[in-house]
């Protein structure tokens, strides 16, 4: 194989003399041709998709288990929580009663209260909905309607002569 090789003038400048010289064999075995860098990437393929595998199995495992106590701490934060709501409100009652509001009227307040808090979490609860259909997503692996053909175009464009619209394409009618 021929190569091109340029070198330098007495001034240092690039380029004054070119002349081609012949690649010896060690310069070529040096360099792989494009279907040895093909056979060794193929070699080399499912290890490497192996690997990513492992890993992803790996991640996995310590995903779940981290899932798994998080789940566990959640449950316990909710039940201290919920204690302590209830402690506040026992406090609120106390506090309505020694003020002299009859313990109806303080019931009935903490009864409102608590019930316009759970009305308001429902509501911002039911706003959320719609997130759980993973809407850009879908937006974004479905076709829109302008990318759709039209039925009527389809069914005009598929007719051929001689064929009924209760037929397929094969059947002539005779």
């Amino acid at each position: 194989m021929m190569e091109r090789e340029e070198s330098a003038g007495a001034d240092g400048a690039p380029g004054q003399r070119r002349f081609w010289r012949r690649r010896t064999t060690s310069e070529q075995t040096a360099e792989p041709s494009v279907a040895q860098l093909l056979v060794s990437l193929w070699h080399d393929l499912p290890g490497l998709i192996s690997d990513r595998v492992l890993l992803l199995a790996l991640e996995l495992r310590r995903a779940r288990g981290s899932f798994a106590r998080m789940a566990v701490l959640v449950v316990l934060a909710s039940i201290l929580a919920a204690t302590a709501w209830v402690a506040l409100w026992a406090l609120v009652t106390v506090i309505l009663l020694a003020l002299g509001v009859p313990w109806y009227g303080a019931f009935a307040l903490i009864l409102v209260l608590n019930g316009l808090g759970a009305w308001i979490a429902i509501g911002r609860a039911a706003a959320l909905v719609d997130d759980l259909t993973l809407p850009a997503t879908m937006r974004r692996l479905t076709l829109a309607p302008s990318h759709i053909p039209d039925a009527d175009k389809v069914e005009a464009n598929s007719r051929t002569p001689g064929v009924d619209s209760g037929q397929t394409r094969g059947e002539v009618t005779r």
